[in-house]
């Protein structure tokens, strides 16, 4: 996902990609305004890099996952404030619903990074069988 917000070619089509969603899923009209302000942009493609940044290292973090695992119950638990701050801001702002989606999606990878956080710490615990 970090790379559709590094380039503006694949943002304007996440942009339409999302209002098409929002038709189909939802029947409501929605018009995405891309932004042109350049901070904006930056603010976007930073936060493109830090996605790409924090994908690979959880990638890489389960090559020793008993080693990584306070990075991945933190990604979890960042990743259940931005699902819940997508979702609050859906009903708050009336934005659209596919951010709600979105959110939810946010939500359920965290479940799942808690899940595994949860099950590698009993794992790692567990006395070896050799």
């Amino acid at each position: 996902m970090g790379v559709i917000f590094f380039d503006n070619s694949l943002l304007r089509w996440f942009f339409s990609a999302s209002e098409w969603l929002e038709k189909i899923i939802f029947n409501r009209e929605a018009h995405l305004v891309f932004p042109i302000d350049p901070m904006h942009q930056l603010l976007i493609h930073g936060f493109g890099a830090g996605v790409i940044i924090l994908g690979a290292t959880l990638v890489y973090s389960y090559r020793d996952p008993g080693r990584f695992l306070p990075f991945i119950l933190l990604d979890a638990l960042g990743r259940i404030l931005y699902g819940a701050t997508m979702v609050y801001y859906v009903i708050e702002y009336s934005l659209l619903n596919t951010i709600l989606l979105f959110g939810l999606i946010e939500l359920s990878f965290a479940a799942s990074y808690l899940w595994a956080s949860w099950y590698l710490k009993r794992f790692a615990r567990a006395p070896s069988r050799s």
